[in-house]
């Protein structure tokens, strides 16, 4: 009996690949992908999806991990800079700060903000105090922080020059030009 369940535990193969009891499936890849299930998607998880298990189950350990690590349960626990921002209840996956107005992370590190439009944070730069994004309506990189941003600045690294965005606006201006420039 104690050979039966110490072999049954440990999930030994014998005669080229036969479980221990025929016809019986291993559980201990189902089980690690369910372990990265609840760790990786942490309090993003709500509540634990027995079907969604067996679906990342039926694509292998190394794909459900990689399914996993794209899901956005998983990336959206990454962002830094809004970590602690305030949901929109009228507007659920919504969240809003002072400083940055409205946005949408779900899909971190590309962040869709109501006056920006689809913006890609940088990972590396991953705070509010200072943070670089590259701004897909401009096809450049920007810097900006909590600081700057508030008062709409933001230092544009196509031109090497500091530049202000009025909310809502089709332009922005270039302090050392003094100009404004249409998006």
């Amino acid at each position: 009996a104690v050979d039966f369940i110490y072999n049954l535990a440990k999930e030994f193969s014998y005669e080229g690949g036969l479980p221990y009891i025929l016809y019986t499936q291993t559980q201990r890849e189902m089980y690690r992908i369910a372990a990265y299930y609840i760790l990786l998607f942490n309090e993003n998880l709500g509540q634990v999806d027995e079907t969604e298990i067996m679906d990342f189950a039926s694509l292998g350990e190394h794909n459900a991990l990689v399914e996993i690590l794209q899901d956005s349960r998983f990336t959206s626990q990454l962002n830094e800079i809004f970590k602690d921002s305030k949901p929109i209840d009228s507007l659920p996956g919504w969240k809003s700060e002072d400083w940055f107005g409205i946005f949408m992370d779900k899909n971190y590190p590309w962040v869709l903000h109501y006056s920006l439009g689809w913006i890609y944070l940088d990972p590396c730069t991953n705070n509010q105090q200072g943070f670089w994004f590259y701004w897909s309506k401009r096809e450049e990189w920007f810097w900006t922080g909590r600081n700057y941003y508030a008062k709409g600045y933001m230092f544009s690294n196509k031109l090497g020059k500091w530049v202000y965005y009025l909310e809502d606006s089709d332009a922005l201006f270039i302090y050392s030009e003094q100009e404004w420039v249409k998006l």
